[in-house]
């Protein structure tokens, strides 16, 4: 991006926020503080934000790690979805037990730590998933939370797993998605498959959790006519309104920045029916 860049809008990764951070425009000032406040509260005031305080963005949609359920036997089983790695084992184990008896092999648990990005995400979230508390720091090396971690993967590889299935690449994932042959399995959300219970990722211990945080956010050109930035930031301010999000939420099941959104009584109708987090 540079001074001869025609585009006025911008639609990037959020990954790239610190590297192109310096071209794009403060937000603040171009639309209402009011707007910006309604995404303070969450995880944008981290995608969004160049340096101490520039924003220089907001979200419009969201990319993270889930735990898929096949529900069909868990409810056969009477079984719960799990929200530690010990119950995802245990109940694994069950449930693949009695089904080898009905010869019918079903994949227990993808693990996802392929040579991708998304084994590298993978394995950051399994090491943070084993942080004390909610709001603890990542954990370090050589820290018994990663030590824990590490022995747990290790444990959940020989256990419910094997090197080929946890090494396996996406595609591995997305056909197992489509065929519905799996008890449990680690991946990205996606709107479209909304046949299965979606819930957050489990961790060492109950009420601990963690996932990679991706998307896109929309920022406007630093370098263009003050004019222009003007126009620019009421497309935005309309992309991004608490209205428009709500519409996406209800009607694409796809996630909004906006936290207030989730004490909606009619978006967290949708939320509960449509199996989301």
């Amino acid at each position: 991006m540079n001074k001869k860049f025609e585009y006025d809008i911008i639609f990037y990764d959020n990954v790239y926020t610190t590297r192109f951070g310096q071209h794009l425009a403060n937000l603040k000032g171009l639309i209402p503080d009011e707007h910006i406040d309604l995404y303070k509260p969450g995880i944008a005031s981290r995608s969004c934000v160049y340096g101490k305080d520039k924003w220089v963005g907001l979200p419009v949609s969201f990319d993270f790690a889930v735990l898929y359920t096949n529900f069909n036997y868990i409810y056969k089983y009477n079984k719960t979805i799990p929200t530690t790695w010990e119950e995802l084992i245990e109940t694994s184990k069950y449930i693949r037990d009695e089904e080898e008896k009905l010869n019918n092999t079903l994949m227990t648990y993808n693990g996802l730590f392929n040579n991708r990005e998304s084994g590298t995400c993978t394995f950051y979230e399994f090491i943070y998933s084993f942080r004390k508390e909610v709001n603890d720091d990542y954990p370090e090396f050589p820290s018994k939370e990663a030590i824990e971690a590490l022995e747990m993967m290790k444990r959940m590889k020989e256990e419910i797993g094997s090197d080929l299935v946890f090494k396996s690449s996406d595609d591995y994932t997305i056909e197992k998605l489509n065929n519905g042959k799996f008890i449990f399995l680690k991946y990205w959300y996606t709107p479209t498959f909304t046949n299965y219970n979606v819930s957050a990722i489990p961790g060492g211990k109950d009420g601990i959790s963690g996932s990679t945080i991706g998307g896109y956010n929309i920022g406007i050109n630093d370098n263009i006519k003050y004019e222009k930035k003007v126009a620019s930031a009421k497309v935005l301010t309309f992309i991004t309104s608490k209205e428009i999000q709500k519409n996406m939420v209800m009607e694409k099941n796809l996630y909004s920045g906006i936290p207030s959104l989730y004490e909606d009584e009619e978006v967290c109708k949708v939320v509960y029916n449509k199996n989301l987090i």
